[in-house]
């Protein structure tokens, strides 16, 4: 027996529903804990960790082929529909140009040199104070054994930098992605008739969701990112291939990972608050109620295929999916 258009519509919005994100901000930590910590000065360096810290970023930044700033991108946040002819993003750390921009060539992820410098040092004072102040662990209510771990990580200096920068940099790369795995959901819309250009249509509210994504992702939830790996596993790999750190054995370093991934998404709330978000409010992360059924599920499958090195949606430039063009370009 069919069933009528009316009931038809019923059940599609009863799986919408059931499947909707959470509308309104997005908390990584309670707010009391959030206005306590905030006021924390981050630690000074010792002139080893600051020449570790130096060798370490310099080895991650190798990874990605080097591109010189290009008359055609501007710095600026457009505030209309993205993933159109003539419109990229442009984030305070990175930059993404579409697929559906008119020169193909330029397709890709462009990490900020000059920014992530910067940003990075302070991001690990900050980590450094947090990460050596008991009450942090026990605001957060972190079990003993993470914390254990952490702290025993800490006494090593190249490790637990490398870590850090590890999950700095997923953070930066599961962001860009969100970007990215919008315009798949905006291309398959388009495709279907059911929307054009941006699935949100609204630049500012995209950043706030992105943000949540990364968060969700930091986190190591299940369906957002694996716990004992994800991109900063990669990224620590190539740094034991290149003798940036030690050469932990593979199941220790994912438990390291899982560890830390109890008090990244804190610290790195906590330091955006500080710097970024004091800058541009709107990338505070939060999801719009009508974004929320908007994306619903949709979003999800793309999220998890990219999670996994998979593009569900294939789109070739220069023979490279979005996996291999990843670029670090000196703005």
């Amino acid at each position: 027996m069919a069933f009528s258009s009316r009931t038809k519509k019923e059940i599609y919005q009863a799986i919408f529903e059931e499947n909707a994100f959470p509308f309104g901000e997005f908390l990584v930590i309670p707010r009391d804990a959030l206005m306590r910590f905030i006021k924390v000065e981050p630690a000074e360096l010792s002139s080893d960790v600051e020449r570790m810290y130096n060798d370490i970023l310099k080895d991650v930044l190798h990874f990605y082929q080097s591109t010189g700033g290009r008359e055609d991108i501007s710095l600026n946040i457009p505030s209309g529909p993205r993933y159109t002819k003539f419109v990229y993003v442009v984030d305070p750390l990175a930059i993404y140009i579409p697929y559906h921009y008119h020169i193909p060539e330029l397709y890709g992820v462009y990490f900020r040199e000059k920014v992530i410098e910067k940003d990075s040092r302070e991001y690990l004072k900050l980590a450094y104070r947090l990460l050596t102040d008991d009450h942090f662990y026990e605001r957060l209510r972190i079990s003993n054994f993470d914390k254990h771990d952490i702290q025993a990580i800490l006494k090593h200096p190249a490790l637990s930098i490398g870590i850090l920068l590890a999950l700095y940099f997923e953070s930066l790369y599961t962001h860009i992605m969100a970007h990215h795995v919008l315009e798949d959901v905006s291309t398959w819309y388009e495709i279907n008739n059911i929307d054009k250009y941006s699935a949100i249509h609204d630049a500012k509210k995209e950043e706030a969701f992105c943000e949540y994504i990364m968060y969700r992702a930091a986190k190591g939830e299940l369906g957002w990112n694996e716990p004992q790996g994800g991109y900063a596993l990669k990224v620590l790999y190539d740094l034991r291939d290149v003798f940036s750190i030690p050469p932990i054995s593979p199941d220790y370093l994912m438990r390291f990972v899982k560890a830390f991934r109890s008090v990244f998404p804190a610290i790195l709330y906590i330091h955006r608050h500080k710097t970024m978000y004091q800058d541009y409010q709107f990338y505070v992360p939060s999801i719009d109620e009508e974004i929320s059924m908007k994306l619903s599920f949709v979003f999800n499958g793309l999220w998890l295929d990219h999670m996994y090195g998979v593009e569900p949606m294939r789109v070739h430039v220069e023979g490279k999916e979005i996996f291999d063009r990843m670029f670090l370009i000196g703005l």
